[in-house]
């Protein structure tokens, strides 16, 4: 079974929270999990004591900087990443392309390659929104069905060819 992962774009839902991210895009949010680089597409951050942007698990998001730090105060981010408190710059929001990811669980994953990501391209940031799933629940469950009737189908199959191969050893051994 080949299992692969869909980094297609699911809904989007407004939660007027300043904190919360939605990609829109092929791309990937770069995190410091312990001393690793690994990224998320799951934009549902918090700020930390110290003022860092993180995960809910409590990883720092990462910029072109390194972790982001805002410190108390509001802050607006551009659809290309770039955050703002006030006027001035603070920092960009560290975007990779999703090519050769690997699943690590908790939402993150990592290169293949050990290496950094590549940056992505065409990806734009939406502050106060957050991403749902991009699976169709609807679709899913009908192809869970036609697997479930065709596994029925060739389950009676067999049975008749089983049934039918018994019937003429037992005739041919009378």
């Amino acid at each position: 079974i080949n299992h692969y992962t869909d980094f297609s774009n699911g809904n989007t839902m407004a939660t007027e929270n300043q904190f919360d991210f939605a990609l829109e895009g092929l791309g990937l949010f770069a995190v410091q999990a312990q001393e690793e680089l690994k990224y998320t597409r799951a934009g549902n951050f918090v700020l930390d004591r110290d003022g860092y942007l993180t995960t809910k698990a409590g990883y720092r998001v990462l910029g072109q900087n390194g972790p982001i730090r805002l410190g108390q105060g509001a802050f607006a981010v551009s659809p290309q990443g770039e955050i703002f408190q006030g006027e001035k710059l603070v920092d960009r929001f560290q975007l990779a392309a999703p090519e050769q990811m690997v699943k690590e669980g908790e939402n993150l994953y990592r290169t293949s390659s050990g290496e950094p990501a590549v940056p992505a391209t065409n990806c734009l940031v939406h502050q106060g929104m957050i991403e749902k799933a991009n699976v169709s629940v609807v679709r899913e469950m009908v192809k869970m069905i036609t697997v479930f009737r065709t596994y029925e189908a060739c389950q009676k199959t067999l049975t008749a060819q089983d049934e039918t191969l018994s019937k003429t050893i037992n005739e041919l051994a009378k």
